[in-house]
């Protein structure tokens, strides 16, 4: 209860604790600090796309790597 209380009142600590979304791909550009930081190797990568029926990094508008750890991918021009 009271770590819902603190993640309700405090954002900050909302985004530590539980995490915030993070950008991978921006408009087919890899975002390397983040997959740095959130470890994602350029073999991941490439594993998350297939997954996504995605073959090249330019068909992607965003990858996102959701608080909960899943990935959104939204394809160019949708």
């Amino acid at each position: 209860f009271s770590l819902a209380l603190v993640t309700f009142k405090s954002k900050k600590a909302a985004d530590v604790l539980e995490g915030k979304p993070e950008l991978i791909i921006h408009n087919g550009k890899k975002v390397h600090k983040t997959m740095i930081q959130e470890q994602i190797t350029e073999s991941d990568l490439e594993a998350i796309l297939r997954r996504n029926g995605i073959l090249k990094i330019e068909e992607v508008q965003f990858l996102v790597l959701e608080s909960n750890g899943s990935f959104s991918v939204i394809k160019k021009g949708e």
